[in-house]
C-alpha cells in the first residue's frame, strides 16, 4: 500500500482493497519472498554439450534423483557410472561418493551432486576446514599431532571431524575448546543449525545416540558428519538437513521488491532512479526489522528461479517486445532493457559494418 501511495500516478481507494494479491495484480508491484521462489532445475544447458565437442549435444540420462531410502551403495554405483559410463571403474571397483569436495574430481563431483542429489553438500566442508585450521594453530607440525593423537595422518588435511564424542585427552580437550572458540563465527552457522536440527528431531541426546550408535554428551558438542553417513536414520537426517533445512535458512527473511518497468516514449534515467530511491526508502521504513531485501525493475513476465507460478507470472509478450522497451539512447539506456530502432536512411558518407570494408 505504501509503495502504491508513493508511486502510483493517480492513487485511488482501490489501494486499500481487502485482497493483497488483487492490489498487487492491479499495479504490477511484486514482493517475492526468497523461500517462496522456485528452484532452477538441476540440469543446465551447458551440461548437455559433448565434452569433446561443446557444440555437439550429448545424451543425458534421466534416472531421477537419488533418495536416502535407496542406500549408500546405490549412490556410490551411480557416481561411478557417472564418471566412467559403467557401474565399475577401470580398476574393477566403485568410486566412493564423499560429502566433501574431491580436489581431483571437483567439477565432476559438483555436477553429479547437483544432478543426482539436487544440492551440493557444503556444511561439512566448511566446518572441517575450521577444525583443521584450529589444529594447525595448536600443533606446530603433523608429527606432533600424530604423536599426541596416536594417529597416522601425513597432513592436517587428512584429519577428519570426530565421528563420536572423544573420550580421552587431548582429543576431548581440543574438541571442546574448538567448539568454544568457533561458536560465534559466521562460518560455524552450519554446525549450529545441524545441532539444532538434531535437537528438534530427537528431543533427547539419549535417543540420538541410540539411533546413531554414538556416545555424545550433549547436542551442543555433536559434529557434522565427516563422511557419507551410514544407512538408516543418519543418512536420512543428513540428506534432509542439506536438501531442506539449509536452503530454508538461506532463503528465510530475504525478499525482493520488483517494480514494473514503465513504458516511456524515451528513456528517463533520472526518473527511474528517483522511483528506485523512493521505493527503497519506503521499504526500509515498512519492512520487518529482521529482514533483508533487494530491489530491481522488471517486466511483468515469467522469470525462471524468481517467479511464483500463478501469482506473479504473465505469459504474454516476449521480453524483447518493443511495447515493453524504449529506444536505446547512448549513455542512458541499458542492454536488454532497450532496443535499437531501425534507421530508414543512412547517410552516404557513413561506413556501415558489414556493408563496406573499413580502411585505415
Amino acid at each position: 500500500m505504501a509503495l502504491r501511495l508513493a508511486l502510483d500516478e493517480c492513487p485511488g481507494d482501490e489501494i486499500f482493497a481487502a485482497d493483497p494479491s488483487a492490489r498487487a495484480r492491479d499495479v504490477g508491484i511484486r514482493i517475492v519472498e526468497r523461500h517462496a521462489g522456485r528452484r532452477p532445475s538441476a540440469a543446465r544447458p551447458e551440461d548437455s554439450a559433448d565434452a569433446t565437442d561443446p557444440a555437439r549435444p550429448r545424451l543425458v540420462k534421466r534416472t531421477g534423483r537419488w533418495r536416502p531410502e535407496q542406500g549408500r551403495a546405490v549412490l556410490h554405483e551411480r557416481f561411478t557410472e557417472f564418471l566412467f559410463g559403467r557401474p565399475k571403474d577401470p580398476a574393477g571397483g566403485l568410486v566412493t561418493y564423499t560429502i566433501t569436495p574431491q580436489p581431483e574430481r571437483l567439477e565432476e563431483w559438483t555436477q553429479f551432486s547437483r544432478e543426482t542429489l539436487g544440492f551440493v553438500p557444503a556444511a561439512t566442508a566448511t566446518d572441517l576446514q575450521l577444525w583443521q585450521d584450529f589444529l594447525k594453530r595448536r600443533y606446530r607440525s603433523t608429527e606432533q599431532l600424530k604423536k599426541k593423537y596416536r594417529a597416522q595422518w601425513s597432513s592436517f588435511a587428512q584429519v577428519p571431524l570426530p565421528g563420536d564424542m572423544p573420550l580421552t585427552n587431548p582429543r576431548l580437550r581440543d574438541w571442546l575448546q574448538f567448539l568454544e572458540e568457533t561458536q560465534t563465527l559466521a562460518a560455524a552457522a552450519g554446525r549450529k543449525r545441524w545441532q539444532g536440527f538434531l535437537a528438534r528431531r530427537y528431543q533427547s541426546v539419549a535417543r540420538l545416540n541410540e539411533a546413531y550408535g554414538t556416545h555424545w554428551a550433549d547436542f551442543e558438542v555433536t559434529s557434522l558428519p565427516d563422511g557419507l553417513p551410514p544407512d538408516g536414520a543418519p543418512l536420512r537426517d543428513w540428506y534432509q538437513f542439506e536438501a531442506v533445512t539449509l536452503p530454508m535458512h538461506e532463503g528465510a527473511h530475504h525478499f525482493t521488491v520488483l517494480l514494473p518497468v514503465r513504458n516511456y516514449a524515451a528513456y528517463d534515467g533520472e526518473e527511474e532512479q528517483r522511483r528506485h530511491s523512493l521505493a527503497r526508502r519506503i521499504v526500509n521504513l515498512e519492512k520487518p526489522a529482521h529482514t533483508v531485501f533487494d530491489m530491481k525493475f522488471y517486466w511483468e513476465l515469467f522469470r525462471v528461479g524468481e517467479a511464483r507460478l500463478g501469482e506473479d507470472t504473465l505469459i504474454d509478450l516476449g521480453s524483447r517486445a518493443p511495447q515493453l522497451m524504449s529506444p536505446l539512447v547512448i549513455g542512458q539506456g541499458h542492454l536488454a532493457e532497450t532496443y535499437l530502432p531501425a534507421r530508414k536512411e543512412i547517410p552516404g558518407d557513413r561506413a556501415v559494418l558489414g556493408r563496406e570494408q573499413l580502411k585505415n
